[in-house]
């Protein structure tokens, strides 16, 4: 009698979800890879354990995430969890309490006379004329203001172009007509101030020295073949950082130096004055190109 008696006994319920698992073919490692539930947890929701399960909430929804896995009805296996340890069924709150049909609700469906679009343009209509009575109140022409950034960056665009530049002047020749007075453009200078290499004239007892035109000692040409970004600095102090792109060719001119700092991946020809010369080896993940002292050494 007693055997039968085992026999009638219901399943409890981690019973139950072991003899799933069993039935589908899957251990308990496959549960913990798809559902990230610890061994222990699983192990523990399968003999009743539930001293060794963390907090209620938590238990929760181990049990819907396994019986989602087992591919059981998750409100049941919650139900049966519940039940066996003797909480209050969980309650599903109605989302949207009913209205009641009443006259006060009628005029509650009436589409509004005001479309989002009349609302936008009125909205912009406001903000245009506080804007514009800002600009009277305050005396401020913004039309003046860009003009002025505009030529603020003209100008220094013009400046930058002039210290990558050197333009030369040609010397103003002396004619016999004026061999008694200085020449325009020329400097009256006497003997300890001749510097070498200035072209010297005289004429009536006094010395000109006339504007020599100075060449460009340093004329840098490099081809690019891919993309990147390097700095350029010139005579000692004018820098430049400036992107580059493959195909791309930039040159520069400078009186005395010209320094690169530039990346380790750069792929480029070089040269100097036409002459092509060999890319810098990498030092600290940069290439770095001092002219004319790698030359010299």
């Amino acid at each position: 009698m007693s055997e039968k008696v085992a026999e009638q006994e219901p399943q409890t319920l981690g019973e139950f979800l072991k003899a799933s698992r069993e039935t589908s073919n899957l251990s308990l490692g496959d549960a913990h890879n798809s559902t990230k539930i610890p061994l222990k947890i699983l192990e523990a929701m399968e003999q009743n354990d539930f001293s060794g399960m963390p907090a209620e909430a938590f238990c929760r929804g181990f049990y819907v995430m396994y019986a989602k896995f087992l591919k059981l009805d998750s409100e049941v296996i919650l139900s049966r969890y519940l039940d066996t340890r003797g909480l209050p069924p969980v309650t599903k709150m109605q989302s949207t309490p009913p209205v009641r049909k009443s006259g006060q609700f009628s005029n509650y469906a009436e589409p509004s006379s005001i479309t989002p679009l009349m609302s936008s343009i009125f909205a912009l209509f406001i903000l245009l004329a506080v804007m514009v009575g800002g600009f009277w109140y305050f005396n401020w022409n913004p039309l003046d203001y860009l003009d002025s950034k505009l030529d603020t960056i003209q100008t220094e665009g013009q400046q930058e172009e002039a210290m990558s530049t050197f333009v030369t002047q040609p010397a103003i020749p002396v004619t016999e007509a004026e061999t008694l007075e200085p020449v325009a453009g020329a400097i009256v200078a006497d003997e300890t101030s001749i510097k070498e290499g200035d072209e010297i004239s005289e004429t009536g007892g006094e010395v000109l020295v006339e504007d020599i035109t100075t060449p460009i000692p340093y004329y840098l040409e490099i081809y690019f073949r891919n993309n990147g970004t390097l700095t350029v600095t010139l005579d000692k102090g004018f820098f430049i950082d400036k992107e580059f792109q493959n195909g791309q060719t930039l040159q520069w001119e400078a009186q005395e130096s010209i320094v690169l700092d530039m990346p380790e991946l750069i792929d480029a020809t070089i040269r100097m004055n036409g002459i092509e010369i060999p890319l810098p080896v990498v030092e600290n993940g940069r290439r770095l190109l001092s002219l004319p002292e790698d030359l010299l050494n």
